[in-house]
């Protein structure tokens, strides 16, 4: 455990932005998050799960895995954050295939996101975090990230709970409409 854990902070921590894309599997990118962000989940006492939809977790995707691994990390290290103080706490991961493309619902028992700072989520510097907990970085870089991967990654308003939409296509070339 400990090894995968030091492995993962050696692949997060490089420079991945010119890596080339490849064929992962969606299990890895899963891995990547889990083992980065379960201590936590455990410290907080917060009921985590993924569940797969219309495929399987050796599904494979075109990305960047480091990166997708970042954004993925990212979002459940915020949805973390915000539900520390809940009495009901809890994360889920919903995988869904549809044609072409991926869906990561990232999901957690908060009630959402008011609008006035819905608005300005993905500003890079912009953060709700206490001076010391946060850069105000971390929603801008993941969303240049899916940018570049041909995706999309959006805060979903009508979720009556809080929660984040990765959409990456499964081939690099294929764009979203």
């Amino acid at each position: 455990k400990v090894s995968e854990l030091i492995n993962s902070l050696r692949n997060i921590s490089r420079d991945s932005t010119n890596d080339d894309f490849t064929e992962t599997r969606i299990c890895d990118l899963l891995s990547d998050a889990v083992n980065m962000t379960e201590e936590r989940f455990k410290v907080n006492n917060i009921q985590f799960n993924v569940n797969f939809r219309n495929l399987s977790e050796k599904t494979t995707i075109q990305c960047q895995r480091l990166q997708i691994s970042q954004v993925l990390i990212n979002l459940v290290n915020n949805a973390n954050d915000a539900i520390s103080h809940l009495d009901n706490k809890w994360i889920h991961i919903n995988i869904e295939r549809s044609n072409n493309k991926i869906k990561f619902s990232v999901m957690d028992s908060g009630t959402g996101i008011p609008e006035a700072i819905a608005e300005k989520l993905f500003e890079p510097m912009f953060t709700t975090k206490d001076i010391g907990k946060g850069t105000g970085l971390g929603l801008s870089i993941s969303c240049e990230i899916i940018l570049r991967h041909n995706g999309k990654l959006y805060l979903d308003k009508q979720s009556p709970n809080t929660c984040f939409i990765i959409e990456l296509p499964v081939n690099h070339t294929t764009q979203l409409l």
